[in-house]
């Protein structure tokens, strides 16, 4: 039988060894939407994002925060859609008022979404002319949305073309509005632009 003394040596050592793996667990560790700078946007967490295309400018925030106060709050700039489905609370509004601030306008011409019935994470795309002027092609990978759109609309006038490839090339899907964009194009969209109805 092992003396105390020799059990207690053995219990240090195996707790000590205990400690030092859960640390480098907990240190070693990566979140899973973190494992690759290569690995695809989806991965990340769903977050509802603005992005104004003449600026660059653009908020994020997580699912179930406002994005219009988040975008009032941080540009100035008054988002809002035509359907509603984007706009600043009275709150946030008052709050800017209050400061005797005049929000900027910003004209929303599409919503898309990464699932279909337009659920899930949202990136809501503006323009100062809205589609009166012309059009841009824009690819998706910068902004995080390469290979994630399922649904989406359009406002301001503006007609949504997306398409499979970079630089407007491969299959592609034009739409006003729409709750799917169809099994062909579905997750596959890797540039996009609006032209005007």
């Amino acid at each position: 039988m092992a003396s105390p003394r020799s059990f207690r040596k053995r219990l240090q050592a195996g707790l000590a060894y205990a400690g030092a793996m859960a640390l480098f667990s907990v240190v070693t560790a990566t979140p899973a939407y973190a494992v690759s700078s290569e690995s695809n946007e989806s991965s990340k967490p769903s977050q509802d994002c603005w992005v104004d295309l003449d600026t660059d400018r653009s908020v994020c925030v997580d699912e179930g925060e406002n994005l219009a106060d988040a975008v009032l709050r941080e540009h100035g700039v008054l988002l809002e859609t035509e359907d509603g489905s984007f706009a600043p609370s009275a709150l946030a509004l008052s709050k800017f008022h209050r400061n005797g601030m005049q929000p900027l306008a910003s004209v929303a011409i599409g919503v898309l979404y990464e699932h279909s019935n337009y659920e899930g994470a949202a990136w809501v795309v503006s323009r100062s002319g809205g589609c009166s002027v012309a059009h841009h092609e824009y690819e998706l990978r910068p902004y995080g949305w390469n290979d994630r759109i399922s649904s989406f609309k359009s406002f301001s006038n503006c007609r949504t073309v997306i398409y499979e490839h970079e630089n407007l090339t491969g299959g592609s899907y034009s739409a006003i509005n729409t709750w799917y964009v169809g099994d062909g194009m579905n997750d596959r969209a890797s540039s996009i632009h609006w032209v005007p109805r």
